[in-house]
């Protein structure tokens, strides 16, 4: 199995937009449908407050299908009240995030 990766910015106006949202539709896939997570969603993407054009997605392809992903923040940033999600998510400031994590 041959797995190509590429890294994209919302800041970049080169990057793959259509990636982009295929990424959106693996998380919604993964987190809600097969997890079962009580997350936003709409037009078959999940997406959050953290999904900002500051943040960048490194995504794993397979015969140019997205197959994995994962979004990467700074952590010295906030937006507005938000830190980062791992942060926040100790704070308690992520409502719905699963009791199990």
């Amino acid at each position: 199995m041959h797995l190509e990766t590429c890294i994209l910015s919302n800041l970049d106006p080169t990057s793959d937009n259509k990636l982009y949202v295929q990424c959106l539709h693996l998380r919604r896939d993964i987190f809600i449908r097969c997890l079962g997570w009580n997350l936003y969603e709409s037009y078959g993407c999940e997406f959050d407050e953290y999904d900002t054009p500051a943040s960048l997605h490194v995504v794993a392809l397979q015969e140019d299908q997205v197959v994995g992903c994962m979004r990467l923040l700074r952590t010295d940033s906030k937006l507005g009240t938000l830190t980062y999600m791992i942060l926040d998510a100790h704070r308690g400031f992520i409502p719905n995030l699963p009791s199990a994590i």
